[in-house]
């Protein structure tokens, strides 16, 4: 591997370990049942409307990963908590989607299921990484 690539891997990975933390300080210091949400213009990809917060932070999705008892295994899902602009209790955001057999109502798109919590984790830093791609309109 030549420097060049290794140099973009390591800016890479510290900008990645950069929006992490940034985001956990953020969730610190801003609970998220504080969060007033306005929506904006946009829509991510996955067809979910973009929101601004008091702070100046946008969301769409504010997910968490829980464990469910599927057919006697424990699964990990990644549970949206927005809904209709309203962040919602993670018991509320389970049962709208089992109330739509698995899928989530504002996206049409069925969660996915991992085998273990670690996988669901890195599941939603990637969805994370994508949702905060400095090339979307709501990231300049």
């Amino acid at each position: 591997m030549n420097n060049k690539k290794v140099f973009n891997m390591m800016l890479n990975e510290t900008a990645d370990k950069e929006m992490f933390r940034q985001n956990k300080e953020f969730y610190e210091e801003n609970p998220i049942d504080s969060l007033k949400l306005t929506p904006t213009e946009w829509k991510t990809k996955h067809g979910r409307r973009v929101y601004l917060d008091q702070w100046g932070a946008h969301h769409s999705e504010i997910t968490q990963t829980v464990g469910l008892d599927v057919d006697g295994k424990e699964t990990y899902f990644n549970f949206p908590r927005i809904f209709g602009g309203n962040i919602i209790p993670v018991d509320s955001a389970i049962k709208i989607v089992r109330a739509n057999k698995g899928f989530d109502p504002e996206t049409g798109e069925k969660l996915i299921a991992y085998n273990t919590s670690d996988e669901a984790v890195e599941g939603a830093k990637n969805r994370m990484r994508e949702l905060n791609n400095p090339e979307l309109p709501w990231m300049k």
